[in-house]
């Protein structure tokens, strides 16, 4: 993997860690009991908030495709 392709993916991890980790998404984002995985807990809802598209928009884009086709 080139350098540029590993920081972009550093960057996506960093932005879904961010979204994940804001306790103000709680109820619709949140890490699991283990701490080792997160859960959607609102799909729709996470879908359309701001501070998830400008965090990580391509995981919003990736997570809409799936779910929505």
């Amino acid at each position: 993997m080139d350098d540029l392709s590993w920081m972009g993916m550093s960057q996506f991890y960093a932005g879904v860690y961010e979204v994940v980790d804001d306790p103000s998404l709680d109820s619709i984002i949140s890490w699991s009991k283990s701490n080792k995985s997160f859960v959607i807990w609102d799909s729709k809802e996470l879908v359309f908030r701001d501070a998830f598209a400008t965090s990580c928009h391509s995981l919003s884009a990736i997570f809409v495709e799936s779910e929505f086709g």
